[in-house]
């Protein structure tokens, strides 16, 4: 391509530009916003991971004393809610 080739793409690429900025800006401004996105937490997912926290903390405290065995049984109860739960809010959506 020449030099002269060139300089005339660029001023027909330039008046495109400048033709079409206009109506490319008014397009842009003229299209609604998006509608705002609300999240909320699943108050009963929340309790059951807190639940779950609250088990591992316990199991953790009583490890190799006689209270461990019951602490592991209420960490698998605990478990089995929270999955319960996630299970339910997967299949509501």
């Amino acid at each position: 391509m020449t030099a002269a080739h060139l300089e005339r793409q660029r001023e027909i690429a330039a008046r495109l530009a400048a033709a079409l900025g206009p109506v490319i800006a008014e397009q842009l401004t003229s299209v609604p916003p998006a509608p705002p996105v609300v999240i909320r937490a699943d108050t009963r997912l929340v309790e059951a991971a807190a639940k779950v926290a609250e088990a591992v903390a316990r199991l953790n405290q009583v490890r190799h004393s006689a209270a461990e065995r019951p602490a592991r049984v209420a960490l698998e109860r605990a478990a089995g809610h929270l999955a319960t739960a996630y299970r339910e809010r997967r299949h509501d959506r």
